[in-house]
């Protein structure tokens, strides 16, 4: 009732801030530039709760002021499509759980994707892990992925189900290795919950991968005996690593899911976990059998500069007997150094799940597969992945054009100049995967991308009035 009541005042100010800006206009008076940044943020922090119509209602004529309507339209996902970019589910459906991971693995400036297999053995009884490398023969820009190779650059067969994947660097070497999750049946009999990694021992453009680690990744799960972790990687506290979010079923004391944060403790690159944080930055917490919400993946789905999050969940209808699969969002509504979650709210921003009637949650990913500058989302339902495009990048060639800004040189070996008349407030710098590399002040004029691989990088100029552009910045 208390988070109702906090967005329904927001809602209550943003039309008396549209009704300002109006008569402002209206007399003929310059909008100050303290009430536009102030418009455009409840714009994007009410956007996922009362969707476009929603405000547009509110907002009535004051949503086309000074083009403010893109602020309202700023983030929306177009309708799904399944097999894009030349996936094809008809391999992939003899299998279960697959997972999608999107990286530039063999270094050649684009996203590859590598997904899990998990196949069952009826002669053994026993689920075996196998991975998928889709390679992108097309560009960053238009994507085209080869036939699947299984388990390429010596990635070893191992006994386990359920596997989420991440592709990380977790020795600071400079290459991708690989995380997942599982239970372990290496003893011959139903296993614990596990940490597999998979170290690359080749380099960023020739992956070579060694044997498979069982839980030299230490990220113990406190409460949720025998059963594996689903996590994600992003940087919650603004220190330039990547942190672990995670969520484990309490399977003893049927108290549903449990939550898990692990602060990355590395100092020269890599991960180090240290030990975990139980239910943070106010996560709900005891999820049921009958509503399971497995972490999908950390990304700033709402444009403000922080990470969201994104669950899978799934749920049954008694009555009808059929399942509902969808996206949950916790909107992150505190910074990028201290998170706070609130109430998830169901498929914003016209995330779609296709009515599968599918007992499985969705399993999703976050990443600018197009390279237009903003993050999409693809995701796993049944083997088949779907893709739905951010419609997010034509708001920001309309807002683009109003930053008097360049950034050169563009292909660039590592060092580019920001050459602009605007009052600069921040700059973000990402990688295509949608990780948050750096945040650099606004006074800062140059961005070094040196220690950086070749391949195209999204640079988030912000003003002091809350306006932004993002510029595609090659690496050579």
């Amino acid at each position: 009732m208390k988070t109702r009541y906090h967005f329904s005042r927001q809602r209550a100010q943003l039309k008396h801030l549209g009704k300002q800006l109006l008569q402002l206009r209206e007399n003929g008076t310059t909008v100050p530039n303290e009430l536009t940044a102030k418009f455009r943020h409840l714009c994007r922090k009410l956007l996922p709760r009362f969707g476009t119509a929603g405000l547009k209602q509110a907002l009535g004529s004051a949503a086309l002021l000074i083009g403010l309507g893109t602020a309202v339209q700023a983030q929306n996902f177009a309708p799904p499509v399944v097999d894009a970019f030349g996936v094809s589910s008809e391999l992939l459906e003899a299998g279960y759980y697959n997972y999608p991971a999107f990286a530039d693995l063999d270094n050649d400036g684009d996203l590859d994707l590598m997904t899990t297999f998990s196949l069952y053995d009826y002669g053994t009884e026993q689920y075996t892990t196998q991975f998928f490398y889709f390679e992108n023969v097309g560009t960053a820009e238009a994507p085209d992925f080869a036939a699947p190779q299984i388990n390429p650059f010596g990635i070893p067969v191992f006994q386990s189900d359920i596997n989420p994947i991440e592709l990380v660097d977790l020795d600071g070497d400079g290459d991708l290795d690989i995380v997942t999750s599982g239970f372990n049946y290496e003893n011959g009999t139903y296993g614990d919950g596990a940490i597999f990694t998979i170290n690359n021992e080749g380099n960023a453009a020739n992956p070579a991968f060694g044997d498979v680690n069982i839980n030299s990744l230490s990220l113990p799960v406190p409460g949720a005996t025998d059963n594996a972790l689903f996590f994600a990687f992003g940087d919650l506290d603004g220190d330039g690593d990547l942190d672990i979010l995670g969520n484990a079923y309490d399977a003893d004391g049927y108290n549903g899911f449990i939550n898990y944060y692990y602060e990355n403790e590395a100092i020269d690159g890599g991960i180090l976990p240290a030990a975990p944080q139980i239910d943070p930055f106010g996560l709900p917490v005891g999820n049921t059998l009958d509503n399971l919400n497995p972490f999908s993946d950390l990304a700033d789905v709402d444009n403000d500069g922080d990470l969201d999050l994104i669950a899978g969940s799934i749920s049954y209808d008694y009555g009808t007997g059929l399942y509902d699969n969808k996206f949950l969002f916790y909107e992150n509504s505190g910074t990028s150094t201290d998170p706070v979650f609130e109430e998830p709210l169901t498929n914003p921003f016209g995330i779609t799940v296709p009515n599968e009637d599918s007992d499985e949650a969705p399993r999703s990913t976050f990443v600018d597969i197009d390279a237009d500058g903003d993050l999409d989302l693809l995701f796993f339902l049944d083997s088949k992945l779907f893709f739905q495009e951010n419609t997010l990048a034509s708001s920001l060639r309309e807002q683009s054009d109003r930053l008097d800004l360049s950034l050169a040189p563009n292909p660039t070996n590592g060092l580019a100049q920001i050459t602009t008349t605007e009052v600069v407030a921040r700059i973000e710098v990402s990688n295509l995967m949608g990780q948050h590399l750096s945040t650099l002040n606004g006074n800062q004029a140059s961005l070094d991308l040196s220690d950086q691989p070749a391949g195209i990088y999204l640079v988030k100029i912000v003003t002091e009035d809350d306006r932004f552009q993002v510029i595609r910045l090659r690496k050579q």
